[in-house]
C-alpha cells in the first residue's frame, strides 16, 4: 500500500527522541486529555474518534499520486493513508475505489489542494471527491515517545535510558518513579525489546552490578550485543556494561600498536580487551566472578587466539602487584626492552583513582634487577568522575595526590572528556606515563592521599 508509513523507522526515531527529550513530529493528532497523568497501564484511555479529509480515487490513480500528494497524506503508525472506500447505495463500481487519508493540518477543504489540481484534473478528481470521513484511533496510532510526552507531567520526559540486547535500561528520576509501570509498559512497544528495567540501587558493591526491578517483559537478563564489531554475551543483572562507552573503547583500541601490550585492571566482560587482543597482547583482569567467566566466553565467541589473552579474576590491585609486575619485570630482560608500549586501562570511575597508589613503590623491591632508568614506562588510562567546575584542575589533582607527584608535561599525555554522566558530572580520562620516580619510591616513603581511601571513597561516589 501506498504512503503507508515505515514503522521500524519510526520506533527508532523514538528511541532517539525520547532519550532527548524531544518530541515527534510524525503525527499531529494528540491522544485523549485522559491519558495524562496515568500511572497504571489503560491502553483503552488512548481510544479517540477522529474526523479526517479524505480524497476518494479509483485504485489505479493511487500510484500517479503518490509524488504529487506526499505533503498531504496523513502520516501515523498504524493507520493505512490509502484505504478501500466504503460502497455507497448507487455505486456500480465494486471495489474499485480507494480512499487517500489526509491531514487535517494541511488539508481543510478541497480548495486546499489547489498546487496539485492539475494532477488531479488529468484523473478527473474534483470536488466531489473529497470528503470528511470518522476513524477511531486507538493506543497503536501514536508511537512511544508521543505516548509518554502526553501521559507525563507537561515539560517532563524520560531520559538517560540505554539499550542492552532485547533489554531497555532506565535511571528513573523522582518525578517518573510514580509512573513506571506505564513507561515499562510504552518501552516494551520498542522493536525486540522483551524486558524493561530500572536499577533500584547506585553502583556502590565490589561488583559494580546493581539491582534491578523489572517494570515490564521477561525476567530475562541474558544478552548479547554487538559493539565495535565485536560480540558480547552476558548476565546484564550481575555485571556492568555500558553502551555509550562504545567511542572510548575504539578510542584507546586505536591508541594500541601490534606489538603493544595492554593490562585491563578492570576488564568487566571485554569491552577494551576482547578488541585489543585483535591488535596485541592483553592481560585482563576483573574481581567480579561474572565477569571474569563472561570475559572467558567473549574470548572464546570472538574467536580470540589464546596466546594473545590471559584472564585472570583477580582484586586490581592485586592483579597490577602480581600479574602485571611479573610480566614487566619479564619484558625488561628483553632486548630494546626500553622501547616496549605498555598500556594499563583502569575503568573503575568512582574508584580507580584510589587505586592508583598501588604503582608507589611497585618496583622497589625489585631495584636491583633494574639498571638505572632505562625500562619502558607504562602509560595509565585511568577513569574517574568530576563534579567540579574545572574538572581537569580536579581529576589531575586527584590523580597526583594518589600517585604522589607532580606531573610534567612529558608524562601527563592528557586528560580527556568521556562522557556526560548526570547534570553537573561528568567522566574523564587520564592518560598518565607513569614516571619512573613513582615505580621505584622507597616503600616506607610513600605518599599516601590526605584523606583516607574510605572517605575518599564515599566522596566519588555521590
Amino acid at each position: 500500500m501506498l504512503f503507508q508509513p515505515k514503522l521500524f523507522h519510526l520506533h527508532r526515531s523514538c528511541i532517539y527522541y525520547t532519550a532527548r527529550g524531544k518530541s515527534s513530529k510524525m503525527n499531529s493528532i494528540s491522544p485523549p486529555e485522559a491519558v495524562k497523568g496515568m500511572k497504571e497501564w489503560r491502553p483503552e484511555l488512548f481510544n479517540k474518534k477522529v474526523q479526517l479529509p479524505c480524497l476518494r480515487v479509483k485504485s489505479e490513480h493511487v500510484s500517479s499520486l503518490k509524488a504529487p500528494l506526499k505533503n498531504f497524506v496523513f502520516k501515523m503508525p498504524n493507520l493505512s493513508n490509502v484505504q478501500p472506500a466504503e460502497m455507497s447505495e448507487n455505486a456500480t463500481d465494486v471495489g474499485g475505489d480507494k480512499l487517500i487519508i489526509l491531514s487535517p493540518q494541511t488539508v481543510k477543504s478541497f480548495s486546499d489542494l489547489s498546487t496539485v489540481k492539475e494532477h488531479l484534473d488529468k484523473i478527473s478528481v474534483k470536488d466531489e471527491n473529497f470528503c470528511l470521513k470518522d476513524f477511531t484511533l486507538t493506543s497503536d496510532n501514536w508511537n512511544p515517545n508521543d505516548k509518554l510526552k502526553h501521559i507525563l507531567p507537561d515539560g517532563e520526559d524520560v531520559s538517560g535510558f540505554s539499550r542492552i540486547g532485547h533489554i531497555i535500561h532506565l535511571n528513573l528520576k523522582d518525578y517518573t518513579e510514580p509512573y513506571k509501570n506505564v513507561i515499562g509498559h510504552v518501552l516494551m512497544e520498542l522493536p525486540g525489546i522483551k524486558t524493561v528495567v530500572a536499577k533500584t540501587s547506585n553502583i556502590d558493591n565490589t561488583y559494580r552490578n546493581f539491582e534491578l526491578e523489572v517494570l515490564a517483559g521477561e525476567k530475562d537478563f541474558e544478552v548479547t550485543v554487538k559493539e565495535n564489531g565485536n560480540t558480547f554475551s552476558f548476565d546484564f543483572s550481575k555485571v556492568y556494561w555500558n553502551p555509550r562507552l562504545s567511542t572510548e573503547h575504539e578510542r584507546i583500541v586505536k591508541m594500541l600498536k601490534s606489538d603493544s601490550i595492554l593490562f585491563d585492571a578492570c576488564a568487566g566482560v571485554g569491552p577494551f580487551a576482547i578488541p585489543a587482543a585483535r591488535k596485541c597482547r592483553v592481560f585482563a583482569n576483573d574481581l567480579n566472578p561474572e565477569s571474569y567467566k563472561w570475559l572467558q566466553y567473549n574470548a572464546k565467541k570472538n574467536k580470540i587466539r589464546e596466546d594473545r589473552i590471559n584472564c585472570c579474576n583477580l582484586d586490581a590491585r592485586d592483579f597490577i602487584k602480581q600479574v602485571f609486575l611479573q610480566e614487566f619485570l619479564a619484558m625488561y630482560k628483553e632486548e630494546n626492552s626500553q622501547d616496549r608500549d605498555i598500556h594499563i586501562t583502569m575503568n573503575l570511575p568512582a574508584l580507580a583513582v584510589t587505586l592508583i597508589d598501588v604503582f608507589q613503590g611497585l618496583l622497589w623491591n625489585d631495584r636491583e634487577k633494574i639498571s638505572g632508568n632505562e625500562f619502558p614506562l607504562p602509560i595509565l588510562h585511568v577513569y574517574t568522575f568530576s563534579k567540579a567546575e574545572d574538572p581537569h584542575k580536579d581529576v589531575l589533582q586527584r590523580v597526583e595526590e594518589y600517585l604522589g607527584i607532580t606531573l610534567d608535561t612529558v608524562h601527563l599525555k592528557e586528560i580527556a572528556f568521556v562522557r556526560s554522566v548526570a547534570p553537573n558530572k561528568d567522566m574523564y580520562r587520564a592518560s598518565v606515563k607513569i614516571p619512573a620516580e613513582v615505580l621505584l619510591r622507597d616503600l616506607s616513603k610513600r605518599k599516601l592521599a590526605e584523606n583516607s581511601i574510605d572517605e575518599k571513597n564515599k566522596k566519588l561516589k555521590e
